[in-house]
């Protein structure tokens, strides 16, 4: 994920987030795996001041989750956890255009203005298609601190004029993109694009994870971040979409298709193979 002056909503909670070091927890017990390397894996995790992390081993089918540890939490993680996987996110928001391809509702070629008709003027969007904003070559770029924008639900009409900054073909990554991507799919489904990315790729291959974390239990979920020390009390960051949508919004659902998706190891691993 390229580096940017400003901070972007969309991605700024994936970065690893500093913190005091803290010892290691204990471990869960590994299905079959000496735990040759665990102390290695913990002095990594304190070093670099990583909230949490489990590492998944594969052979074929099997898997086993071989090393856990939480640097900060109590609740050391399990195959059970669910991690918000950031800009993975992207990768099942691109398959569910694929499987809506597939059925006939979108064509990643035809210019996304007829899509966002209702939600865009379409002089905002120009000649950009499907296929360049998952490639990230809208010409969109990530210029602004969406924060604002997102809090006041501004529509996306309004941070189009500031971060469209060049015709398509050029590659910028751009999460604000893959925001629009989610616009698009809100568009032709009429549903929220949490529903959407739920009905076209996490149901069918049974997976334990979802788009934004309402309907997650908070207690499974690794939080992105802890916050200390504040008045003497420790706090915890509220987890990334807490806040269910209700509805499709086309116009101001921009926010959650870069990187709000959270998984167990099991069900990413069954996602990439």
């Amino acid at each position: 994920m390229p580096s940017t002056p400003l901070k972007n909503v969309l991605y700024r909670l994936a970065l690893p987030v500093r913190a005091p070091r803290l010892p290691s927890r204990a471990v869960h017990a590994p299905q079959g795996h000496p735990l040759t390397f665990q102390a290695q894996y913990s002095r990594v995790l304190c070093r670099h001041r990583v909230q949490g992390s489990a590492t998944l081993i594969a052979s074929g089918r099997d898997t086993s989750l071989l090393l856990s540890d939480s640097v900060l939490t109590n609740t050391v993680p399990a195959s059970s956890s669910l991690f918000r996987v950031a800009s993975i996110t992207k990768m099942f928001v691109a398959a569910s255009v694929m499987r809506l391809r597939d059925q006939g509702l979108l064509d990643p070629d035809a210019p996304v203005s007829g899509y966002l008709r209702d939600a865009v003027p379409p002089d905002l969007l120009g000649g950009i298609t499907l296929r360049h904003l998952l490639s990230h070559t809208s010409g969109i770029e990530d210029r602004l601190d969406l924060e604002p924008f997102l809090l006041r639900e501004a529509p996306l009409s309004d941070l189009l004029p500031v971060c469209r900054v060049s015709d398509p073909g050029c590659f910028r990554y751009s999460n604000l993109g893959f925001g629009i991507v989610g616009c698009v799919l809100e568009a032709v489904c009429n549903q929220p694009v949490t529903e959407i990315i739920r009905q076209q790729v996490l149901v069918p291959l049974s997976l334990r994870a979802a788009l934004g974390s309402h309907t997650l239990p908070e207690e499974e979920i690794i939080p992105v971040a802890r916050i200390l020390p504040w008045r003497g009390k420790t706090l915890r960051t509220t987890p990334v979409g807490r806040m269910p949508l209700t509805a499709a919004d086309p116009a101001r659902h921009y926010g959650h298709t870069a990187g709000s998706l959270y998984i167990t190891p099991d069900s990413l691993f069954t996602f990439l193979t």
